[in-house]
């Protein structure tokens, strides 16, 4: 595994995963993240705050210094709130989910966010919306020095033109990306 970013730099570092143990290698990208960074956003893209922390508990990674944007349990069920998760109204609403994750980084002072799986966004986003939404996350003056982390899972089957002009077009953004076997 890679050493992570330097934690003084606006960085954006993308981590590229295959299908197979796929679980797996997001694990040891989390693990990287949490011995580099202090507080952590964990933006629940592909599933719910409850599965991620399961799954964080059975790593055995501690997850007090997380605090995690969900943006897939609220179209389903009504939520009560958590004192480390915000929800968020599905995947459709960007500006929603980055008007969230503003204020998860700024009241938790988070020096990194992880986006996990940034990729799904492909289902409800066209590739343009996704790029302008990381875009406009890198560029945001009150998140300049968080490092972002965008793990992409490289899509096969009907979104995998998508997700290569998504990985195309993200990489111009990138400080590093890193491909992860």
């Amino acid at each position: 595994m890679v050493k992570c970013l330097d934690k003084t730099q606006n960085k954006l570092a993308i981590f590229l995963l295959k299908n197979n143990n796929f679980a797996e290698k997001t694990n040891k990208v989390i693990k990287r993240v949490q011995d580099n960074c202090k507080n952590i956003c964990y933006v629940c893209l592909s599933k719910p705050y409850a599965e991620v922390i399961d799954n964080l508990k059975n790593q055995g990674i501690n997850q007090d210094n997380f605090t995690f944007v969900d943006t897939v349990s609220s179209p389903h069920y009504k939520l009560q709130a958590i004192k480390n998760c915000y929800f968020v109204q599905g995947l459709e609403n960007l500006k929603d989910i980055k008007k969230t994750i503003q204020k998860a980084v700024k009241k938790n002072e988070c020096t990194a966010a992880i986006f996990d799986t940034i990729s799904t966004l492909l289902i409800y986003q066209k590739t343009f919306d996704i790029v302008r939404f990381t875009h406009e996350l890198i560029t945001d003056e009150h998140q300049n020095k968080i490092n972002k982390i965008f793990v992409i899972l490289e899509e096969k089957g009907i979104y995998s033109e998508e997700s290569k002009k998504l990985i195309n077009d993200l990489n111009l953004f990138a400080d590093k990306t890193f491909e992860i076997e």
